[in-house]
């Protein structure tokens, strides 16, 4: 409704010019032309002139001559529109008036109102069309927002991610996700796509079996931030995406132990309040070096 009020607001200016100048081309021309003998045809004549069917060689020109006694006009002449006309009382003079009048009038409606309501149009079209694509944006990111919820909460490679968690020290950990590049990435490829990731996770025969989706290829790079332009992985990257979720496992696995706990003031609830916060201080501190 909002959006319809200023198109009929622009419709009823411009019905409210036709109308006044009707009205004065009653007055004016009444006695010189039959399509302004009352109020009904002169609407219609002059909304004629509003579309510019034939208003200027067929009515207006007409107008142009008048026939004049005393100061007065009693007609016009035969044929109108000529300085050679033959008035019947008076004498053909050209009306002034009446190129004002046309002019005045066709300006206003046909080159101002008129394009203020194709304007309004327009600009409420374009305005419905952001809303939607807002609106598409909105739920778009409602998706991702839920799937990057259910990520956070459990992921796919949740059971490898399991494993690299028992590492002992940081060279173990870096040693443990060579090996399990090397188990990925049987053909000993460079750069390892998409397909390969999700065949050799499932060749890995973790219970459960981890089925990697196209979803979960593109949590696990960022958006496609940390592979190559053609979607592909190497070593380096994998590294960085397996300590990435590494860290987030280990902060969902805090979140749910501080869930577990009965009493959330005690001592060990408050170190694992503070693991996480050192996680995610480490997690912007990698965010930025990535961006």
């Amino acid at each position: 409704m909002g959006s319809i009020l200023p198109v009929i607001n622009s419709v009823l200016v411009l019905l409210v010019v036709i109308v006044i100048y009707a009205i004065l081309a009653v007055d004016i021309y009444q006695n010189r032309d039959k399509r302004f003998e009352n109020l009904h045809e002169s609407l219609f004549t002059m909304y004629q002139v509003s579309t510019g069917d034939s208003w200027a060689s067929d009515i207006a020109r007409s107008l142009f001559y008048v026939c004049m006694q005393d100061g007065k006009a009693v007609g016009s002449p035969n044929p109108p529109g000529v300085p050679t006309g033959v008035c019947e009382v008076g004498t053909n003079e050209f009306d002034q008036g009446t190129l004002a009048f046309f002019f005045s009038y066709s300006t206003i409606t046909g080159m101002i109102l008129l394009n203020v309501v194709i304007a309004v149009l327009l600009d409420n079209f374009t305005r419905a069309a952001a809303n939607e694509d807002q609106m598409i944006r909105s739920e778009r990111a409602k998706e991702l927002e839920d799937a990057d919820e259910h990520h956070h909460s459990k992921l796919c490679i949740d059971p490898v991610l399991y494993e690299l968690a028992q590492f002992e020290s940081l060279e173990q950990l870096n040693k443990m996700i060579l090996d399990l590049f090397q188990a990925i990435n049987k053909d000993e490829k460079a750069e390892l796509s998409f397909q390969d990731l999700q065949n050799g996770f499932r060749a890995l025969g973790t219970d459960p079996q981890i089925h990697l989706s196209v979803d979960d290829f593109e949590f696990l790079t960022e958006e496609y931030q940390l592979c190559s332009a053609q979607k592909k992985v190497n070593y380096k990257m994998f590294v960085k995406i397996m300590k990435h979720q590494l860290e987030n496992f280990s902060s969902r696995q805090i979140t749910r132990a501080l869930q577990e706990m009965g009493d959330p003031d005690c001592v060990e609830a408050a170190n694992l309040v503070a693991m996480k916060l050192l996680l995610i201080e480490n997690r912007k501190k990698m965010s930025r070096k990535i961006a």
